[in-house]
């Protein structure tokens, strides 16, 4: 426990939905995750549009939570 409560177990980015199909967002300049490092959401799932959102980086770094659509 005391590990974990002095590591960042997730980390929150932004980042820019490049293509929707297929599904391409652009975190850092040249770094571009597709699906197959992406966690959908249902309702991310059913809204996702070109624009920003918000994500959390899974503890690891591997895979990332596409948690739902930046406001302006």
């Amino acid at each position: 426990i005391e590990a974990v409560s002095q590591s960042e177990p997730v980390t929150v980015v932004y980042g820019s939905v490049i293509e929707t199909e297929p599904l391409t967002i652009r975190i850092e300049q040249k770094l571009f995750l597709t699906k197959e490092f992406l966690i959908l959401t249902k309702e991310v799932k059913e809204k996702l549009t070109k624009g920003k959102v918000v994500l959390i980086k899974v503890q690891g770094g591997q895979k990332y939570l596409v948690f739902g659509m930046a406001g302006d």
